[in-house]
């Protein structure tokens, strides 16, 4: 597997989508093909406003209405208590990323730049079947460049949103703004599409720029170790097994190097994947419940998270597989090796390298093979039993 052109199209594709926006900690230079990053300053002052408006639009008023709806204060319909948890969700998640790449963002983006060049330079010829992966990822990048325009539309006439739903708080609990004509015009007319359209702006950028720079970067650290192993016949050879260790050294001092970014971002979107619980109860339990076009709009959510998850995490996963295939390799070599105890020596210091679901430094797992089936199992489980208790 290697980075394919349509994988660089789909960056591309994404700079061309959302390059109308404000300059955000992490860019895609599409000349150069490389990442940067930009340190926060007052200069940034608008992608800090962005952020501010998604956390001030979106995730606090679905926290507060959440709080009064859990303390029995509030009577909120279950569609909209629905809505408001995925939106409390989504948000919630990007704002954590967003906060991490802000602090760590260095770190992640030095990662993918490494990889994406030494991926450059084993030069490995392109596959002439069918990229499949490659189109997935300009189909989603596409949707989401799209998806802000008309999930904006769907919502605000909707009246689900929770700029919306929190007015209806403060009409319980205040003064009727019907005595304030002014102020409920320029927040319900002007302001309330604008900063709408914005969070959503930002929370679909910060996503498709995760998904396809996260889908490149994995397959360019998968393709290393794959030409590690290629090549690993040779491995008794004392000039390749020296290059062979030179660069697996450089793998793992630059995993070990953003191992705390790295590995926060793999805990959150392997948490994030249970956001399609309810996505899935949603779309299999109340169909008929709520408005048909916001339906379509969270039905387009539901399958873009499974989906991203199916492309990323076997990348992810193979890591850990083809690292396990290489260190068996290299044992196996040291039978026709002539220095075997310096070369032992040097194996044994090498870790095989993994993928881990951690936070603050504390690891859950790593990824491997058993992983994928028994998170989907965890997730069919919770969706299964959320629907059979909707008929109690």
């Amino acid at each position: 597997m290697v980075v394919t052109p349509l994988m660089w199209r789909s960056l591309d594709r994404f700079n061309h989508l959302f390059g109308f926006m404000v300059t955000n900690p992490i860019e895609y230079d599409a000349k150069k093909r490389r990442f940067q990053f930009n340190q926060v300053s007052i200069k940034m002052w608008p992608y800090i406003c962005s952020i501010a408006i998604l956390f001030l639009s979106v995730f606090l008023p679905c926290m507060v209405l959440g709080i009064f709806r859990f303390l029995d204060l509030i009577q909120i319909s279950l569609t909209n208590v629905m809505v408001l948890l995925i939106a409390l969700l989504v948000s919630g998640g990007c704002l954590m990323v967003e906060l991490i790449t802000v602090i760590m963002g260095y770190k992640l983006v030095g990662l993918v730049n490494c990889v994406i060049e030494t991926e450059k330079k084993l030069k490995n010829p392109t596959p002439g079947s069918t990229d499949v992966l490659g189109a997935t990822l300009i189909a989603v990048v596409t949707i989401l460049g799209f998806y802000p325009y008309v999930t904006f539309v769907f919502v605000h006439y909707s009246q689900l949103d929770p700029l919306f739903q929190f007015q209806q708080l403060i009409t319980h609990y205040w003064p009727s703004p019907d005595n304030f004509p002014i102020s409920k015009f320029v927040m319900m007319t002007i302001l309330r599409p604008l900063l709408a359209l914005i969070s959503m702006f930002q929370a679909c950028r910060f996503i498709a720029i995760l998904f396809c720079g996260g889908a490149v970067a994995s397959i360019s650290l998968l393709d290393s170790i794959t030409h590690m192993e290629r090549i690993s016949n040779r491995f008794w050879v004392r000039s390749y097994a020296w290059e062979i260790l030179h660069n697996h050294a450089i793998i793992q001092i630059l995993l070990q190097w953003s191992s705390d970014v790295l590995h926060s971002l793999v805990a959150i979107f392997q948490f994030g994947g249970f956001v399609s619980v309810p996505l899935n109860y949603m779309a299999l339990k109340m169909y008929s419940a709520m408005p048909f076009r916001i339906y379509l709009a969270l039905t387009v959510v539901c399958i873009l998270l499974p989906l991203s998850h199916q492309v990323l995490l076997p990348i992810l996963i193979s890591v850990y597989e083809g690292e396990v295939n290489l260190h068996r390799k290299w044992r196996r070599s040291l039978c026709f090796c002539g220095d075997t105890r310096y070369l032992v020596r040097r194996i044994k210091a090498t870790r095989i390298l993994r993928v881990y679901c951690s936070i603050l430094s504390y690891n859950f797992y790593f990824l491997k093979k058993s992983t994928k089936l028994r998170y989907q199992y965890t997730i069919l489980s919770y969706t299964i039993s959320a629907l059979l208790s909707g008929n109690e």
